[in-house]
């Protein structure tokens, strides 16, 4: 299963290498920015703390809500694409995300959501939730 696995990432690379050799030097070969995004996370869970880190690169801080609803932490928020319409015409390719992002993720029972903290530092997200 393993070996599977290990073709169906390494045909994956080959055709990203491939779509990126075809793109090159071809100024109409652009990939429309994505008005949806999925940011990555990680999530750490000790006894005496949840921890939710989320790559946000380029989101300002004051672009990110959360909020608590059905016992789940929920992150959302947006990066705006930020080309002027002249420049982006200069871009061969467009690949980095835009737009509006959203996850949830699943908060323990003893979470003590009244006391959660959050800090934004150099694109990433840090969100801590004491557990009693």
């Amino acid at each position: 299963m393993n070996n599977v696995i290990k073709d169906q990432v390494d045909n994956r690379a080959q055709i990203a290498a491939l779509e990126g050799f075809l793109r090159a030097g071809r100024k109409d070969a652009k990939v429309a920015p994505r008005t949806h995004w999925q940011p990555s996370f990680d999530v750490r869970l000790l006894p005496s703390e949840f921890t939710l880190l989320v790559d946000l690169p380029g989101v300002d801080e004051d672009d990110v809500l959360l909020d608590i609803a059905c016992k789940k932490l929920v992150v959302s928020g947006d990066r705006p694409f930020d080309h002027d319409k002249e420049d982006a015409e200069e871009y061969s390719v467009i690949d980095r995300p835009y737009g509006r992002f959203h996850i949830s993720v699943q908060l323990p029972d003893n979470a003590v959501t009244d006391e959660m903290r959050a800090k934004h530092k150099r694109g990433v997200l840090k969100v801590q939730i004491p557990r009693n």
